[in-house]
């Protein structure tokens, strides 16, 4: 869902409090991985900068989206399983059906890929 929220946290307090619960992991964990990251809200939803456009996250209507960087999303689509992938997003319905071992090499790499490119 495109949203008009200024911030995550208003954005995060416009969906469900079950999609909020899984999206509001998901914002943990990816701050776990890119402590320095920065919040913004671009095109309705919430992103994470490093200098620039790290990754990005929505709710909508049928399921949630992780957004991430087209070439390495193809590296890692054989690893996650029955996901349903789009060009640049992971779609999954609640925070469990995330293998977050995988997502979580996934953002890592993408964190790596972002901060090089930025030096």
């Amino acid at each position: 869902m495109q949203s008009n929220a200024k911030t995550v946290d208003e954005y995060l307090g416009e969906i469900p409090p079950d999609r909020r619960s899984a999206l509001e992991a998901l914002r943990a964990l990816i701050h776990s991985i890119a402590p320095t990251v920065t919040e913004a809200m671009l095109y309705g939803m919430p992103n994470f900068v490093l200098e620039e456009p790290f990754c990005a996250f929505s709710s909508q209507k049928q399921s949630m989206s992780l957004y991430c960087c087209v070439e390495l999303l193809k590296k890692y689509r054989p690893r996650l399983g029955k996901l349903s992938c789009g060009k640049c997003c992971i779609r999954f319905r609640k925070y469990g059906d995330l293998p977050v071992e995988v997502v979580t090499e996934l953002l890592k790499e993408m964190a790596e890929v972002r901060m090089k490119s930025s030096h």
